[in-house]
């Protein structure tokens, strides 16, 4: 009784030698189609833009306006951001971190206004005009229709 091995066989140690470049090439494209989805987010994310207003909505209750305008080719079905709020001079953060969801869905080239409350905001003095705090978006995360 004889047992074959790779070595003992060149057929199947070439067949096993081009199944294991086939596998390779598979995994390379793999990685490169990942790679390009992951770029072409990264670069679609930076096409809608998120802007901060405090104090221009006509509901004193809802009084921060974000504004969103999406530049993209894509049209942009979920926009998540969370936002920084600073007293002018200092540099610590009073919003305690929370992510905010745009109650919109942006066709290219289409921007859309939505009034939020103040959130709660820690270490504020007493007194303070919400209206003078530097407001921000600290990031943003958006999906994206193809």
């Amino acid at each position: 009784m004889s047992v074959d091995t790779p070595s003992a066989n060149p057929r199947a140690s070439r067949t096993l030698r081009n199944l294991a470049i086939v596998l390779s090439l598979f995994a390379a494209a793999g990685l490169a189609l990942h790679w390009y989805d992951d770029r072409q987010r990264v670069a679609a994310q930076d096409r809608v833009v998120l802007t901060l207003a405090a104090g221009n909505c006509p509901d004193p209750r809802t009084s921060l306006l974000v504004r969103a305008d999406n530049t993209s080719a894509w049209t942009a079905i979920d926009i998540e951001f969370v936002i920084e709020a600073r007293l002018p001079g200092k540099t610590g953060n009073l919003v305690p971190r929370r992510i905010l969801k745009l109650d919109e869905t942006l066709r290219p080239g289409q921007s859309a206004g939505q009034c939020l409350p103040y959130p709660d905001l820690e270490g504020l003095p007493e007194g303070s005009d919400r209206t003078r705090l530097q407001w921000r978006v600290e990031r943003t995360s958006v999906t994206f229709l193809h």
